[in-house]
């Protein structure tokens, strides 16, 4: 009799248990005592080297790589020894990291080369509308690239490369291609050219000739002329970019053309701090965006150990994004055999002289150097985005907003240059709408769960995260 009253009290507890857990409603929502934390952001993964892309020696090498890692060893010739029969364009003077792949434009030869992060070649173009300058990723399929006859579309899926088209509206030489929602903004002596990715027609042209260009942290577009620095606040619709754009004064620390004879010029931004950095002869200017103060001399080049003088050469420098020290390409003054003696300086934010490399591999003259003619620093991306969001809650007709710079993060990448979207958002319970980086959820009068999924993309690395929605 007792076991008979347990089976069936038991039995009805389960099935009480049972109709409780499948239903719809409120009850779904009060099984949830509280809602699942947010993750621990991951450790940064450090760079163990990073690589000062050559131009090449014309007439008697092309372009090349070497690598100088954390103890300053350096590791000469990568893409050579890392691919034997294989060689870098002529004249080699932009690279970068984009998604799991670096790709090195020249402007001849192997114009594009694509490799994997161990240098090791999938792809290379020959033909891509002219002599190349520079490259832009847009997504993890397309990227544009830059010639001396105007802008290519390019396919990189499938660890591939190939050529679209060629934009209309600009057939001349194009430099440094900067993408940023949805844009993408070209350096032209005629003017910043403003491409929209999607249709790949140009919407917009400032008439205003462009000598560098640059983006900062906070994804505001910077374009350098001799005598001035203009900003472009990117947040805005394009033609309120334009009207809004500020002007500052730079005519005391020109900002060099690096047209004609191309190179990607030194006009650079710091990825901790509101600081652009570019050369000016000897010099290395500092603009501070939130004063507008400029510091003309915040590092001038000396001499070397025998009291030659010395130069910039190529690019000039970049800075580290993730020490924020400036990586220098320097080499002795003029041209024959000075060119043979070349130094990487690693210079702190505040204008310290950290390390100086002398960079051999050669034997044109008595310390074993070599006509490497320096153009640009590469660094390594060993980040991906991160999301850290997992739950959202809300009561019924509850409005909430999310901001997305506490829960995307890339330990080598500004958080405000992440490129977010949301894709398989459920509605019935909530709305949501993703509006100038911050997630704006507005609670139906109906309870339940559902998910929506946040995809980020930053620098061509792509995270994607299902989050869960519950509204009571």
């Amino acid at each position: 009799m007792y076991k008979s009253n347990y089976v069936k009290f038991l039995c009805l507890g389960l099935l009480s248990i049972s109709i409780s857990c499948s239903s719809d409603d409120n009850s779904v929502i009060e099984k949830t005592n509280e809602l699942k934390p947010d993750d621990q952001i991951e450790a940064l993964i450090q760079p163990t080297s990073f690589y000062l892309v050559n131009e090449g020696w014309f007439g008697h090498e092309n372009g090349s790589i070497n690598g100088i890692d954390s103890d300053l060893n350096i590791n000469y010739r990568i893409f050579e020894n890392t691919n034997p029969g294989l060689e870098l364009g002529v004249t080699t003077q932009f690279a970068t990291a984009y998604g799991q792949h670096y790709f090195a434009v020249s402007k001849m030869e192997n114009r594009l080369v694509m490799m994997d992060k161990k240098f090791k070649s999938q792809a290379i173009l020959t033909d891509i509308g002219g002599d190349g300058r520079s490259f832009t990723g847009i997504n993890e399929n397309k990227a544009y690239i830059s010639t001396s006859k105007g802008i290519s579309v390019l396919d990189i899926s499938a660890n591939q490369i190939h050529l679209v088209k060629t934009i209309s509206g600009y057939n001349k030489e194009v430099g440094t291609l900067i993408y940023r929602n949805h844009y993408v903004y070209a350096a032209t002596m005629d003017g910043l050219l403003i491409i929209d990715s999607q249709t790949d027609e140009i919407v917009a042209d400032t008439k205003e000739r462009v000598n560098q260009l640059t983006i900062d942290r906070q994804g505001n577009i910077w374009a350098g002329t001799a005598n001035t620095l203009r900003k472009y606040d990117t947040s805005l619709a394009v033609d309120q970019q334009i009207a809004a754009s500020i002007s500052y004064d730079t005519s005391t620390a020109p900002i060099p053309s690096s047209a004609g004879a191309w190179n990607a010029g030194s006009l650079s931004s710091s990825s901790k701090h509101d600081i652009l950095y570019w050369t000016s002869g000897k010099n290395i200017v500092s603009f501070d965006i939130t004063t507008a103060n400029i510091n003309n001399s915040f590092y001038t080049l000396g001499t070397d150990a025998d009291d030659v003088k010395l130069s910039f050469y190529g690019a000039g420098l970049r800075v580290d994004p993730v020490s924020d020290d400036l990586v220098l390409m320097v080499k002795r003054e003029n041209y024959g055999i000075n060119g043979s003696y070349n130094w990487a300086q690693i210079v702190s934010n505040t204008g310290v002289k950290k390390k100086e490399i002398f960079i051999a591999g050669g034997t044109q003259n008595p310390s074993n150097g070599h006509y490497w003619f320096p153009a640009i620093p590469l660094f390594q991306d060993n980040n991906a985005p991160q999301i850290t969001l997992n739950q959202i809650g809300l009561k019924l007709d509850e409005t909430k907003t999310i901001e997305l710079e506490r829960s995307i993060i890339d330990q080598d990448n500004p958080q405000k240059l992440i490129e977010v979207s949301l894709e398989n958002v459920d509605p019935t319970f909530a709305s949501i709408e993703l509006v100038a980086g911050k997630l704006q959820i507005k609670a139906l009068q109906k309870a339940g769960k559902s998910t929506f999924t946040i995809k980020a993309n930053s620098n061509g690395k792509i995270t994607t995260k299902q989050i869960d929605l519950f509204v009571k």
